[in-house]
């Protein structure tokens, strides 16, 4: 977490900035020397416990929500989105379960090519069954597969995230991280 000359925390838009990328804490960590002289002062340790309580709450709020699926799922492009709403309003033709597969087939995150080749197939000249069968004939040749569904985490109480290690570290120019 950064923080000013007092070691507060600092906020950025009424939250506090806290950055969860291990490889910046390392080299923010790195004492660049084995010998470097080790500081610590009891400002230091006292707003230690307050940047933990920060830190502790961000990653509860990253981990709860990576437990519901809704954010985990991949948000399909455009054309895939207005395909799949076309099947499923106007694909009755279809067995229900070719027009659900399809459906689900239309979820994925395909290849810009698959992408426009199902764009085109949309703005053909001609009636919805025909759309769909334009579309249904990209997905195929394109060989997409209905993606999984993701597994969430499971959840965890604020009570259960654990300190592991924590570090103060005095920037070179009298910034500190």
């Amino acid at each position: 977490m950064p923080v000013d000359q007092q070691w507060n925390p600092i906020e950025e838009d009424g939250n506090f900035v806290v950055n969860d990328d291990m490889l910046t804490a390392l080299v923010a960590a790195d004492p660049e020397v084995s010998t470097r002289e080790r500081w610590m002062n009891e400002g230091v340790y006292d707003r230690a416990f307050e940047a933990w309580a920060i830190a502790r709450d961000s990653a509860f709020c990253d981990w709860a929500y990576l437990t519901d699926p809704m954010n985990l799922t991949p948000e399909s492009p455009k054309a895939f989105r207005d395909a799949s709403q076309l099947v499923f309003q106007s694909g009755q033709f279809l067995t229900s379960e070719i027009q659900m597969e399809l459906i689900g087939k239309l979820n994925a995150v395909p290849s810009k090519k698959v992408e426009r080749a199902v764009r085109s197939a949309l703005s053909l000249d001609g009636s919805d069954r025909e759309k769909i069968l334009a579309v249904k004939e990209e997905v195929e040749a394109a060989g997409l597969q209905k993606p999984e569904p993701p597994k969430p985490l499971d959840p965890v109480s604020e009570n259960q995230v654990r300190l592991v290690c924590w570090m103060a570290v005095k920037g070179r120019d009298e910034q500190t991280t």
